[in-house]
């Protein structure tokens, strides 16, 4: 922290001139609902400005944001402490209301600005009592021009300081309901989302889209910032799964030649970290409109909203005419602008298309495998054998669906036929394995009559008596009347067992009269 000589501060003079529509109890009450967006504005200034580098350094109760623009003179200060009146141009700069300096007034107790120009030694201090004037607008004691004049000063340092090339604004004594602001975790994934970073050189295709925004995007313009001495890079990291991003400029329509904005999306392989870059955001001179949750766009009605979770992107507004709201977490409504997200809906309700589909390719894919290693299954026993018919159908069911739909990637189509005929052939097999099984069941069920029948009967206790029903009595019933198939035999096998769990033996037979007189007479 560099020190200010207090024994020459100097009052500026506020007069009505100086406060513009965007008055200072509105700031001193907070201007947003987060926070972390104060730093945001503070990097703003630099950025317009004219910095390449900023350092953002968090201590205890204090943050301090340094940038290497070229600084401020006395006049340059006199110009920047006027309140709701901005000097800037719209067309170049990123601030557009007349904040400034005045942004972090409503979450700490002093803003300390230090600024020096190339070539000078000391430099100025611009100090704001902001505790100060959050009191006098609390208490309505004296006018709001009194209270400015007695509480912002001028100043020079305690002594020179050889780091410092540029401004440096320290917020000092953050209160204590707003210290989640120091939270390097929070901070730290705010600012990836939120200011104009260069996309992580981790990403595969960094280069292309950086190459392309370069191209596309007037003043396009990215800064190093670095949080605690770590430098900072926007998402997406390191997503191997991300499909080359799709490029292009959206025009108003045919007959203008200036671009609405310039976009880029790609679609992952599946839902996208949250912290990352899942769903693409607005930017505006390479700084978003929207938070660092970047939901923005999941408020547009799209018609499959669900698979936007898969892709990133970016939409660099190049129209002047699109403006951000004052919070800047979304746009003001207008023509141009109503034109423009009709435009970005299109664009979505594509990438979202893509999505899905590759969510149904790596469906079908699974379920092939899954087959593949269903053929290559060996089953045991006549329990497994069922169980295993039964999987194997429907296995065949969905593949063949997928097929039908074409949602196996081309170069799979030939596989997952192939698999299909092989899948059925293996569930032939088994319904055939299982219908001789049924054929030695039966021989073992009429060697077991004869047996019994040749023993004398023992007296048992009285309980109910369930026996399985003769299966093969039944369909040689049905001779001459219908001819019975090997799944025929494995149906009534599993309807007379589940049968005898649930019925005595009349009922049984009841059935299975009834059974046979509607398949040979048919159904009335």
């Amino acid at each position: 922290m560099t020190e200010y000589r207090k024994d020459m501060l100097k009052e500026i003079k506020f007069d009505a001139k100086k406060i513009g529509i965007m008055l200072l109890e509105s700031i001193t009450q907070g201007l947003y609902r987060d926070p972390k967006n104060v730093i945001r504005e503070y990097i703003q200034n630099e950025y317009d400005a004219g910095a390449t580098k900023i350092k953002i350094e968090t201590h205890a109760d204090m943050i301090i944001i340094t940038g290497n623009s070229p600084g401020m003179l006395k006049s340059d200060i006199n110009k920047a402490t006027d309140i709701g009146i901005s000097h800037k141009e719209d067309s170049i700069s990123v601030g557009f209301r007349g904040i400034g300096i005045w942004s972090g007034i409503s979450i700490c107790e002093e803003i300390v600005i230090f600024t020096k120009r190339k070539g000078e030694e000391m430099g100025r201090v611009l100090v704001i009592d902001a505790a100060g004037i959050s009191k006098d607008m609390k208490n309505h004691k004296m006018p709001l021009t009194d209270s400015l004049s007695k509480r912002v000063f001028i100043s020079i340092p305690v002594a020179p300081d050889p780091s410092l090339g540029g401004t440096r604004v320290e917020l000092r004594g953050i209160l204590p309901h707003f210290s989640s602001i120091l939270d390097n975790k929070s901070l730290n994934n705010y600012l990836k989302q939120i200011v104009p970073l260069p996309l992580n050189p981790n990403f595969y295709y960094s280069d292309e889209i950086e190459n392309n925004l370069n191209n596309n995007v007037l003043n396009y313009k990215t800064i190093e910032i670095s949080l605690n001495g770590d430098s900072l890079f926007r998402p997406p990291e390191k997503l191997d799964e991300l499909d080359r991003p799709k490029m292009g400029l959206i025009m108003s329509s045919s007959e203008e030649k200036n671009p609405l904005a310039f976009y880029w999306y790609s679609v992952g392989s599946g839902i996208l970290p949250e912290e990352e870059a899942r769903v693409p955001i607005y930017k505006l001179m390479s700084f978003t409109i929207g938070d660092e949750h970047r939901k923005t766009l999941t408020n547009l009605s799209l018609s499959d909203p669900i698979p936007l979770r898969w892709v990133t992107g970016e939409f660099h507004i190049l129209d002047s005419r699109i403006k951000p709201n004052s919070e800047r977490n979304d746009l003001e409504s207008g023509v141009i602008t109503k034109i423009f997200i009709n435009e970005v809906i299109k664009i979505l309700d594509s990438a979202c298309k893509e999505a899905r589909k590759k969510s149904y390719s790596q469906s079908a894919e699974r379920k092939m495998e899954n087959a593949k290693g269903f053929i290559k299954k060996v089953f045991d026993n006549r329990e497994e054998i069922i169980d295993g018919i039964a999987e194997g159908r429907r296995l065949s069911n969905l593949i063949k669906s997928d097929i039908d739909k074409n949602n196996f990637p081309k170069g799979t189509k030939i596989d997952a036929k192939k698999t299909f005929k092989s899948l059925n052939l293996k569930v032939e097999e088994l319904v055939n394995s299982l219908a001789g099984g049924i054929e030695e069941i039966f021989d073992a069920e009429e060697k077991t009559n004869v047996v019994e029948e040749t023993k004398p009967k023992k007296k048992k206790k009285k309980k109910k008596k369930v026996s399985t029903p003769n299966v093969k009595k039944f369909v040689e019933s049905l001779k001459g009347h219908y001819v019975v198939t090997s799944k025929d035999l494995i149906l009534f096998e599993l309807i007379f067992r589940a049968l005898e769990k649930t019925f005595n033996n009349e009922d049984i037979r009841k059935f299975e009269k009834n059974l046979r007189k509607i398949i040979i007479e048919g159904p009335k």
